[in-house]
């Protein structure tokens, strides 16, 4: 794209890369951070590759491209020369914005499908193993005991069998000074925990949740969160 720019003879602004979100959402920090930067009026033109990487949402595309950007004096442009504001695009792109956000929802299905029929099947679809669990080295989708800290788990289930309350158990692993949850799986991963504030202390209400879950008597409930539809991401 900053070929296609400098080719054209366009001064860049900025660039805006949203990698990793879905085009079905236009709640992108660089997508709002460029729209503030047409606030500001820094920017007067917007090059994309594509529709389908503007966005995949009909209703939210036809407004920017129809309204917004013609209010804010803004050109919008694909690279691929299928629009151009300035020319009044070809008619067709109401069209392309209904199969753009056709492919996110049939690609959406595709992967709740095969999600649904892989936890009917056994296989641990989570995107971090319980605690004390880790995934099978050959089978990612498999979970065996975690070595490290499975002693602790066995601990805690004992603790709380023979009269101790889960506030005296999170108690006496923070006095013991070993690592929650949280704190231990950041550590076998390498990376620094995010929540800095519960780094080193164990909380009652993780023990209760530890002490109520199927999962260490060998059972895997799974499904018990999903989004709404492929355009909205709150989970229920």
């Amino acid at each position: 794209m900053i070929a296609y720019a400098q080719k054209h003879g366009y001064n860049i602004y900025d660039v805006y890369v949203d990698d990793g979100i879905s085009g079905t959402t236009f709640d992108r920090p660089d997508f709002k951070r460029m729209i503030n930067d047409i606030e500001t009026g820094n920017v007067n033109l917007v090059l994309c590759k594509d529709l389908s990487r503007f966005g995949r949402d009909p209703e939210k595309c036809i407004y920017y491209r129809d309204k917004y950007f013609l209010l804010k004096g803004v050109e919008f442009i694909t690279a691929d020369g299928i629009y151009s504001s300035l020319q009044g695009g070809t008619g067709m792109e109401g069209m392309l914005d209904f199969f753009n956000e056709h492919h996110a929802r049939e690609t959406s299905r595709k992967v709740k499908a095969v999600r649904k029929n892989a936890a009917a099947q056994g296989k641990f679809m989570g995107s971090r193993p319980p605690y004390g669990y880790m995934r099978n080295p050959a089978n990612r989708h498999a979970l065996v005991i975690d070595d490290n800290v499975g002693a602790v788990v066995q601990r805690i289930f004992h603790l709380y069998a023979i009269g101790n309350s889960a506030r005296n158990i999170a108690s006496t692993l923070t006095q013991e000074e070993i690592d929650p949850p949280n704190e231990y799986y950041f550590k076998s991963i390498g990376k620094p925990n995010p929540y800095p504030d519960k780094t080193k202390s164990w909380g009652a209400a993780t023990i209760t949740v530890m002490l109520e879950s199927m999962v260490y008597i060998g059972h895997l409930v799974q499904g018990k969160e999903q989004t709404l539809s492929h355009k909205l991401k709150q989970r229920i």
